[in-house]
């Protein structure tokens, strides 16, 4: 049952009021909520923990390779040497399953019942240091231990509010549109100078997430006008008899896509590109149904394109 009794942690109103009032609605600043605290912890030893193999540790760099540039730990000695002196930020999350002095803290806050509590994390900040705009998925009590900070709050923001997007997903969106803009421009399209904006492409590429770059052709201009769509059905359902299937499809220039398929009538599903019929009906007779194991094709062909595109969508990783 919640408390009204007044509480020194939340400046002296009760728990009950607390969570009717302010829990999930509103911020609440309290100055002097543990009269004479002091961090149970120092930076050095928070530096520390950040070494360690099993500790989540997070630093933000505010002008790194990316206007927030996100480092995850274990770090060394050596990483701290290389740091700059201002605009960078440590965080190291669950300190309280690592030091019992800090683990003490969660006593302040048992008015919250134990499954709403999940850890502490600490956070040093060099000066001119921050982890950038945000929002926190979770209700988040925030304990200054030491130095100055200034703190600014804005709108109430939830998974449905507009966010910044992040340097990577940008410039990924940009190489989408068009990969022969040069680095100078792309660099200032997502607000990087240049040598750290080519860092960036070259660590997308190396990661996978830029597989090539490409030339789009104009299929019309080569005379490719026909387009269909075919439903493929196989005697059999055996390994060999797909892989077989597969390694004819895969040598065929006509075919730009080859999806084996499920929820209709069919096992495999083509997008074929030809000049004409005649070509197509070349294709159809003289590949196709040679093919062993192939027991029925069907072909649709398109009227008009409605839409068409080769960029991926990448809204649901802005978060």
């Amino acid at each position: 049952m919640t408390s009204d009794i007044p509480l020194q942690i939340l400046g002296g109103i009760s728990a009950r009021e607390f969570l009717r009032d302010y829990w999930q609605k509103k911020p609440l600043l309290i100055r002097q909520a543990i009269p004479g605290f002091q961090s149970p912890i120092s930076p050095d030893e928070l530096a520390g923990l950040s070494l360690e193999e099993d500790v989540e540790s997070r630093l933000v760099i505010e002008h790194g390779e990316s206007p927030w540039e996100l480092r995850r730990g274990p770090f060394t000695e050596d990483t701290y040497q290389q740091l700059p002196e201002r605009d960078w930020t440590l965080l190291v999350q669950a300190v309280d399953q690592l030091v019992p002095d800090v683990a003490e803290l969660i006593e302040h806050f048992r008015f919250l019942p134990n499954w709403r509590i999940d850890d502490v994390m600490i956070s040093y900040a060099a000066p001119g240091g921050g982890v950038g705009p945000h929002f926190d998925n979770y209700d988040v009590f925030l304990l200054q231990a030491h130095g100055q900070r200034r703190w600014r709050i804005g709108q109430m923001c939830d998974s449905e509010s507009p966010m910044l997007a992040h340097g990577d997903l940008r410039i990924l969106a940009e190489l989408q549109h068009d990969a022969r803009i040069s680095n100078q421009e792309l660099a200032e399209r997502i607000g990087l100078s240049p040598s750290p904006c080519s860092r960036r492409v070259k660590q997308l590429e190396d990661d996978g997430y830029i597989a090539r770059q490409v030339a789009l052709l104009d299929r019309k201009k080569l005379g490719l006008t026909l387009t269909a769509y075919v439903l493929i059905g196989m005697d059999r359902h055996t390994p060999e008899r797909f892989e077989h299937f597969e390694g004819v499809i895969g040598r065929c220039p006509e075919v730009l896509e080859c999806s084996l398929v499920t929820g209709m009538d069919a096992d495999y599903q083509l997008k074929v590109v030809v000049p004409d019929m005649d070509h197509y009906q070349q294709f159809l007779l003289g590949t196709l149904t040679r093919i062993e194991g192939v027991s029925s094709v069907r072909s649709s062909f398109v009227l008009r394109q409605v839409a068409s595109s080769t960029e991926l969508p990448l809204e649901h990783l802005r978060s």
